[in-house]
Protein backbone atom coordinates (compact mmCIF):
# COMPACT_ATOMS: atom_id res chain seq x y z
CA UNK A 1 0.00 0.00 0.00
CA UNK A 2 1.34 3.42 -1.02
CA UNK A 3 0.43 6.43 1.06
CA UNK A 4 0.84 9.78 -0.61
CA UNK A 5 1.31 12.88 1.38
CA UNK A 6 -0.14 16.09 0.01
CA UNK A 7 2.35 18.27 -1.80
CA UNK A 8 2.81 21.52 0.09
CA UNK A 9 1.56 24.56 -1.75
CA UNK A 10 4.26 26.72 -3.22
CA UNK A 11 4.22 30.33 -2.11
CA UNK A 12 2.83 32.68 -4.69
CA UNK A 13 5.31 34.47 -6.89
CA UNK A 14 4.13 37.76 -5.45
CA UNK A 15 5.28 36.90 -1.94
CA UNK A 16 8.18 34.56 -2.63
CA UNK A 17 10.40 37.15 -4.33
CA UNK A 18 10.52 39.68 -1.52
CA UNK A 19 11.60 39.45 2.10
CA UNK A 20 8.84 39.18 4.69
CA UNK A 21 9.77 42.45 6.38
CA UNK A 22 9.37 44.52 3.20
CA UNK A 23 6.18 46.41 2.37
CA UNK A 24 4.30 45.32 -0.75
CA UNK A 25 5.03 47.39 -3.83
CA UNK A 26 2.73 50.39 -4.28
CA UNK A 27 2.77 49.70 -8.04
CA UNK A 28 0.03 47.58 -9.56
CA UNK A 29 -0.49 46.06 -12.98
CA UNK A 30 -3.70 46.66 -14.93
CA UNK A 31 -5.47 43.60 -13.51
CA UNK A 32 -4.75 44.51 -9.88
CA UNK A 33 -5.85 48.07 -10.60
CA UNK A 34 -9.08 46.74 -12.10
CA UNK A 35 -9.66 44.63 -8.97
CA UNK A 36 -9.08 47.69 -6.78
CA UNK A 37 -11.88 49.54 -8.60
CA UNK A 38 -14.05 46.42 -9.03
CA UNK A 39 -14.02 46.74 -12.81
CA UNK A 40 -12.30 45.20 -15.84
CA UNK A 41 -8.86 45.80 -17.29
CA UNK A 42 -10.61 47.08 -20.41
CA UNK A 43 -12.29 49.82 -18.35
CA UNK A 44 -8.92 50.76 -16.86
CA UNK A 45 -7.53 51.15 -20.40
CA UNK A 46 -10.51 53.36 -21.27
CA UNK A 47 -9.97 55.52 -18.16
CA UNK A 48 -6.30 55.93 -19.08
CA UNK A 49 -7.23 56.99 -22.60
CA UNK A 50 -10.27 59.20 -21.96
CA UNK A 51 -10.06 60.36 -18.35
CA UNK A 52 -6.34 60.74 -17.89
CA UNK A 53 -5.91 58.06 -15.23
CA UNK A 54 -2.30 58.42 -14.02
CA UNK A 55 0.01 55.57 -14.96
CA UNK A 56 3.64 54.79 -15.60
CA UNK A 57 4.60 53.30 -18.96
CA UNK A 58 8.02 51.81 -19.60
CA UNK A 59 8.11 50.26 -23.04
CA UNK A 60 5.05 48.04 -23.20
CA UNK A 61 4.87 47.71 -19.39
CA UNK A 62 2.15 49.75 -17.67
CA UNK A 63 2.00 50.21 -13.91
CA UNK A 64 -0.31 52.18 -11.65
CA UNK A 65 0.84 53.79 -8.39
CA UNK A 66 -1.89 52.91 -5.89
CA UNK A 67 -1.83 56.12 -3.79
CA UNK A 68 -1.84 58.23 -6.95
CA UNK A 69 -4.75 56.43 -8.62
CA UNK A 70 -6.71 56.50 -5.36
CA UNK A 71 -6.26 60.30 -5.19
CA UNK A 72 -7.20 60.55 -8.88
CA UNK A 73 -10.38 58.55 -8.25
CA UNK A 74 -11.39 60.80 -5.35
CA UNK A 75 -10.83 63.88 -7.51
CA UNK A 76 -12.94 62.28 -10.27
CA UNK A 77 -15.76 61.74 -7.78
CA UNK A 78 -15.59 65.40 -6.76
CA UNK A 79 -15.41 66.57 -10.36
CA UNK A 80 -12.03 68.26 -9.87
CA UNK A 81 -10.19 66.64 -12.77
CA UNK A 82 -10.95 67.42 -16.42
CA UNK A 83 -10.98 64.47 -18.79
CA UNK A 84 -8.51 64.42 -21.66
CA UNK A 85 -11.30 65.63 -23.96
CA UNK A 86 -11.94 68.74 -21.87
CA UNK A 87 -9.82 71.83 -21.57
CA UNK A 88 -9.17 74.19 -18.72
CA UNK A 89 -10.13 77.85 -19.13
CA UNK A 90 -7.57 79.73 -21.19
CA UNK A 91 -6.14 76.61 -22.83
CA UNK A 92 -6.06 76.02 -26.54
CA UNK A 93 -8.13 73.42 -28.36
CA UNK A 94 -8.83 70.20 -26.47
CA UNK A 95 -7.10 68.16 -29.19
CA UNK A 96 -3.96 69.12 -31.11
CA UNK A 97 -4.91 70.37 -34.53
CA UNK A 98 -8.49 71.08 -33.49
CA UNK A 99 -9.78 74.50 -34.42
CA UNK A 100 -11.65 76.43 -31.75
CA UNK A 101 -14.95 77.76 -33.09
CA UNK A 102 -15.09 80.37 -30.32
CA UNK A 103 -11.95 82.17 -31.47
CA UNK A 104 -12.24 83.48 -35.05
CA UNK A 105 -8.47 83.93 -35.34
CA UNK A 106 -8.13 80.15 -34.92
CA UNK A 107 -10.03 79.48 -38.15
CA UNK A 108 -7.75 77.93 -40.75
CA UNK A 109 -6.75 80.23 -43.57
CA UNK A 110 -8.17 83.40 -42.03
CA UNK A 111 -6.01 86.39 -41.26
CA UNK A 112 -6.42 89.33 -38.97
CA UNK A 113 -5.37 92.87 -39.72
CA UNK A 114 -2.63 92.73 -37.06
CA UNK A 115 -1.14 89.33 -37.81
CA UNK A 116 -1.16 88.16 -41.43
CA UNK A 117 -0.58 84.44 -41.89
Amino acid sequence: MIIRTPTPKRPSRETSDRPHDQEPSPFMNKLKTAKLFDTTDRTISEWVRTRGMPHLKIGSLIRFHRPTVEQWALAQMQGDVPTTNEKSPGEGPAHPGQVSASNPSDQAGETTDDHPK
